[in-house]
């Protein structure tokens, strides 16, 4: 990989955990205010709707983990020996 294709992984990289923080954030925030405008119909879809939101927002914080990962990666290995395949690894694992 070229000092170039680094620099745009990383910034490919930062974006995507700064949206993916984001996006748990906006998660945890409509499941907040379900709960405060009590705008579902019964308790039980209440539990439905914001166990689902939970979810989402725990995907996307394990999602950004991986990222955290990947950046830590990039970062610290030189573009000479970086591939695409060894930070899809590093995410993986």
């Amino acid at each position: 990989m070229s000092e170039e294709e680094k620099e745009s992984a990383l910034r490919y990289f930062r974006t995507l955990l700064a949206t993916e923080q984001d996006a748990a954030s906006w998660q945890n925030i409509v499941s907040t205010a379900l709960e405060a405008e009590n705008r579902v119909d019964s308790p039980f879809q209440f539990m439905v709707v914001s166990s689902e939101m939970s979810d989402l927002a725990n995907a996307h914080l394990e999602m950004a983990a991986k990222v955290r990962r990947a950046i830590a990666y990039i970062e610290a290995t030189p573009a000479a020996v970086l591939t695409h395949e060894a930070i899809q690894t590093v995410m993986d694992h």
